[in-house]
């Protein structure tokens, strides 16, 4: 299997890969790879370097090349169409190994601990197995591939037992956010659609439910105030596409960068994004309605009356329900419910949570209360909703 330059770059837009695709000669006696940091460039390239005879061996024979290092750090190698070169995939992680791991593991190649060594490995780009599943498959052009007879894998003796450690105390990147990538997605289109619920969820699912490691995930706080300066921009880039408020956006922005100099504010720059949006979504909305929005999204997992809401917006019930009706054409319990709904189908299609575990969760206390709703506004039972999902 041989691949052009343009190909791979394409493979790499459909799978939204980081990293870049370096072109080398096989004449070539010597690959040098720069991660950022010294000791663990020379610890990747010292474990190249002692496999690349048999690297091009099988590049020569049309096979791709998986390497994979002490350290957990991979890169994958691919034929070239032209017979005199071939591609390297820029190092990327398969998955988050923790910190004590990753000590450990320096220490073995008799490297020093240092704030840059671990913001330099914790940045680097997370592939998880099964996209780069999905990426050999591109790669060959088939669904039915042979991976035993399509890829050669060359690891370092460590990695398993690293691998072994990291699976089983990292066990959540098979799950909703089984990639930063994937969750950074979910995240955006979140806020661009304003949707502060489904925020305060994904959020709560990756640091309780998923049980992420933050000091693996994010070690250091220059590697935090550098994600949080990132999705800053990401935010502000999506937000410019979807909204008229442009000096609202440029103003949080600003406002937002000035605050990142002092500490991590990845998860109030989200929501404060995310209000951003519902304000201009909602702009034409009486400011009584606007609030009543605002207190259930806020609140959408717990248990939510219209006594409750009236109550905390002093106004009376039944104004509130008739002015929210008038303004959204549907009513408070209606809305409440198409939200929760929402928020059932993410965790149907995501995780493995049980019917009666996603209805707690989501705010309904009684499953088969749940279930009725969900099939009035969804036409099919949450456990066929869910086995439609895996016949796709």
């Amino acid at each position: 299997m041989r691949s052009s330059l343009q190909k791979i770059e394409r493979i790499k837009d459909i799978l939204d890969l980081n990293g870049k695709v370096l072109t080398y000669k096989h004449s070539d006696e010597e690959i040098t790879l720069n991660l950022g940091e010294e000791q663990l460039s020379s610890i990747f390239s010292r474990f190249i370097k002692r496999n690349l005879s048999t690297i091009k061996n099988e590049l020569n024979n049309g096979k791709l090349v998986k390497c994979q290092s002490g350290l957990g750090i991979s890169c994958l190698f691919i034929p070239s169409d032209n017979e005199e070169e071939f591609y390297l995939l820029t190092p990327f992680l398969e998955y988050l190994i923790p910190t004590k791991l990753f000590h450990e593991s320096l220490t073995k190649y008799g490297a020093s601990i240092s704030e840059l060594v671990c913001d330099v490995y914790f940045s680097l780009p997370i592939t998880p197995r099964k996209k780069f599943n999905y990426l050999v498959e591109l790669l060959m052009g088939s669904e039915n591939v042979d991976y035993l007879d399509s890829i050669v894998l060359i690891e370092d003796t460590s990695v398993k037992n690293v691998r072994r450690s990291a699976a089983k105390k990292n066990n959540y990147l098979n799950s909703i956010l089984e990639s930063e990538v994937k969750f950074k997605k979910e995240i955006l289109e979140a806020v661009v659609d304003g949707n502060i619920s489904r925020v305060n969820m994904l959020f709560d699912l990756r640091h309780k439910i998923h049980g992420v490691d933050e000091e693996s995930v994010e070690q250091g706080i220059n590697v935090r105030r550098r994600k949080s300066y990132n999705m800053n921009d990401l935010l502000r880039y999506a937000l410019e596409q979807h909204s008229n408020d442009y000096l609202g956006v440029e103003e949080l922005w600003v406002k937002i960068k000035n605050k990142l100099d002092n500490y991590d504010l990845s998860e109030d720059v989200i929501r404060s994004y995310c209000l951003l949006v519902d304000r201009e979504k909602y702009k034409d909305k009486q400011a009584v309605v606007r609030n009543c929005i605002a207190y259930i999204n806020d609140r959408i997992s717990e248990k939510i009356s219209l006594d409750n809401v009236s109550d905390y917006l002093g106004v009376n019930k039944s104004y509130l329900s008739s002015i929210f009706n008038k303004d959204m054409g549907i009513s408070i319990v209606d809305y409440i419910h198409d939200k929760r709904v929402s928020n059932a189908c993410y965790l149907l299609e995501n995780t493995d949570f049980s019917i009666s575990e996603i209805a707690d969760y989501i705010g309904y206390f009684d499953t088969s209360y749940f279930i009725r709703i969900f099939k009035t506004l969804m036409k099919v039972t949450p456990l066929k909703y869910r086995e439609s999902l895996s016949k796709k």
